[in-house]
């Protein structure tokens, strides 16, 4: 996952449904602590993982469906409750709802 990880905050459009969002959030985190870890001129430039998180986890929102969807179906579908699968598939739909022109994106022109 190629990240842009400059201090520029992203912009996101459209509205972000609160699963898929602290979903993002704590990828956001991962990704933060494996990278202040193992580069110092990464963490110079973010010495807090709290500003890190709240000004990139935008970037996430994509993976973050991605890693949703995947609890839903396949091998990992086994280690998620029927309630919990409920609860996702829920979040994704209503995610784009309010979002359709992300959804777009991935059909082929015609």
């Amino acid at each position: 996952m190629a990240q842009n990880l400059t201090d520029r905050p992203t912009r996101a459009r459209g509205m972000v449904h609160e699963l898929v969002a602290e979903t993002a959030k704590g990828m956001a985190a991962a990704v933060y602590e494996g990278m202040a870890t193992r580069h110092n001129d990464f963490y110079a430039k973010w010495p807090c993982m709290e500003t890190f998180v709240a000004r990139r986890w935008h970037s996430f929102i994509q993976p973050a469906r991605e890693e949703l969807a995947s609890l839903l179906h396949g091998d990992r579908a086994s280690m998620t409750s029927d309630a919990q699968k409920m609860e996702i598939h829920e979040a994704l739909l209503l995610n784009a709802a309010v979002n359709p022109a992300i959804n777009q994106a991935d059909r082929p022109f015609h």
